[in-house]
């Protein structure tokens, strides 16, 4: 029976060691780390992308709500004289009053757009039943006030009141993340 089993460097079999030197473990460990560093990387970015797109998304189908809104109840309601008003105050608030007669009667409805956001309400008297009734909730803030800010305008050769013209509607919707604004603007015109 053998007792020593010499290797290629002549020490017997019991003495050899199969462990990893200093210098392969911090080159192991190094190697990870990189590699992890570029996987994390890889993945926030990702993540940080998929939020902006998810946001964008989100912005652009609360937008076309509202556009689809105004312009439906505008049709719906098919008014035959369409008045203009802007507050002057600090609200920046814009609001068209649609009126009609119907049978006699005559109907009032309004579409306005302020910092709370955007209202399609039938009015009495010219004012709504409730300041929160006809109120489209979207998870985006309208942004009201400046001059780019949304509005709904209308276009009647310089008159408060017409039975026909242009209407302009300037959205500047608003979402955050993180600490972060995410804006969209979106314009549009149609006539009546």
């Amino acid at each position: 029976m053998k007792v020593f089993d010499n290797d290629k460097r002549g020490l017997p079999g019991w003495q050899q060691e199969g462990g990893f030197t200093l210098v392969e473990m911090m080159l192991s460990l190094t190697l990870l780390v990189v590699v992890l560093g570029m996987i994390s990387s890889v993945t926030i970015f990702g993540l940080r992308s998929y939020h902006e797109v998810r946001i964008e998304n989100s912005l652009r189908e609360e937008g076309d709500l509202l556009m689809s809104s105004i312009m439906t109840a505008m049709y719906e309601f098919g008014p035959e004289l369409v008045e203009y008003s802007q507050d002057q105050g600090s609200s920046g608030a814009s609001s068209l009053l649609l009126e009609r007669d119907e049978n006699g009667q005559k109907e009032w409805r309004e579409i306005r757009i302020d910092q709370n956001g955007l209202y399609i309400r039938d009015v009495a008297d010219g004012k709504p039943a409730s300041t929160e009734q006809g109120r489209i909730d979207i998870d985006s803030t309208i942004v009201t006030g400046g001059t780019d800010a949304s509005a709904i305008q209308l276009d009647c050769q310089g008159r408060t009141a017409c039975s026909s013209g242009l209407i302009s509607v300037n959205l500047d919707l608003m979402q955050t993340y993180n600490g972060k604004a995410f804006p969209l603007k979106l314009q549009s015109k149609f006539g009546f």
